[in-house]
């Protein structure tokens, strides 16, 4: 809640897996909504819309393409 991104606290803390950092980190639903607003205010500004996500090479059609 302090803005220090939970992996770090675990690696400073010394936990081993984010999950036990998770049981310890008791989020106030204020910090929740801010979450979703923020998510919600990448979406409408059309960040996150669809790309097309196929993996163009560049090469020319005469050379070999990667299996697929």
């Amino acid at each position: 809640m302090g803005g220090v991104p939970l992996a770090a606290v675990a690696k400073y803390v010394g936990h081993s897996t984010i999950q036990m950092t998770m049981r310890y980190s008791h989020l106030v639903p204020k910090v929740n909504q801010a979450a979703v607003d923020a998510m919600d205010s990448f979406y409408a500004s059309g960040v996150g819309t669809e790309t097309d996500t196929r993996t163009d090479t560049g090469a020319p059609a005469s050379f070999p393409q990667p299996d697929k």
